[in-house]
């Protein structure tokens, strides 16, 4: 199967690894406004779930363990024993499988606009996601969708510069792909077994959710589920939405490399 395509950025063999997991419809230029940060202590490595061509797809629908298993090989493939995460979005529910079942290949994680679990309005807009993916042309569904994440003009520079990724990334990013990755949120929605083995665990990976105070949707639902998840905590950002890491890149950036930096420092000791 092979691993994800993938963009490198290689700053020397002794810096540690950090692996960006973007969200559905975006890709490595989702991460524009990080790189340039996170290169001058370590070598990045930034996944494209949708680089892939259309000979290379498979037919049979994505799976949770089967992306895990991809990412992983990503990793393999170059050599790489231990990674810090950084998602976004839904990535942040891959990194959270992928950090239960390699456990020992997660150092921290870090989540911008995290999800840890869907309240029965997001499974009713999931349903009505199932439709519109067969009814409306898939870049209007996919605008719908962004929408629905960051409602209200405060985030329409946010919303733009997602759905430009998405439409940047030209036939990769098609109704073929659209689909099979709304039928994957269904298998992300059920997440107690990933939860559980990472509280099993006596060193589990320490995980940062750095949400925007505006995020009225995403950011109530996951301090009412924070508590499931041992050695997780939540820092929010003033003046921010959804994607907290577009509105304010700096405060994020250095509240990321901090957290990240004190779990180098825990590994040392």
């Amino acid at each position: 199967m092979g691993g994800f395509p993938a963009v490198e950025i290689f700053k020397n063999d002794k810096a540690p690894w950090v692996l960006f997991i973007h969200a559905i419809g975006g890709g490595a230029g989702t991460w524009a406004l990080q790189t340039e940060a996170f290169a001058a202590d370590y070598n990045l490595l930034l996944a494209e779930f949708h680089a892939e061509t259309h000979t290379e797809r498979r037919d049979e629908p994505l799976e949770i363990e089967n992306v895990c298993k991809r990412l992983f090989e990503m990793l393999n493939e170059r050599g790489i024993e231990r990674v810090h995460i950084v998602s976004l979005c839904g990535g942040s529910l891959i990194a959270l499988a992928f950090a239960a079942l390699y456990p020992n290949m997660v150092g921290g994680m870090v989540s911008a606009g995290g999800i840890l679990a869907f309240n029965t309005q997001e499974k009713i807009g999931y349903m009505f996601l199932q439709f519109m993916k067969i009814t409306l042309p898939y870049m209007l569904a996919y605008r719908i969708i962004v929408w629905m994440l960051m409602p209200g003009k405060r985030h329409l520079k946010a919303r733009r510069a997602i759905v430009d990724g998405a439409r940047s990334l030209d036939d990769k990013f098609d109704r073929a792909e659209f689909g099979r990755w709304v039928d994957f949120i269904a298998v992300t929605l059920d997440n107690d077994s990933y939860i559980e083995r990472l509280n099993s665990l006596k060193n589990a990976p320490r995980t940062l959710y750095v949400m925007g105070s505006g995020d009225k949707r995403w950011l109530p639902l996951l301090c009412k589920h924070i508590h499931r998840l041992n050695n997780a905590r939540i820092e929010v950002l003033p003046g921010c939405g959804h994607v907290c890491f577009l509105d304010r890149p700096d405060l994020f950036n250095e509240i990321a490399l901090n957290f990240i930096g004190a779990q180098e420092m825990n590994q040392k000791l």
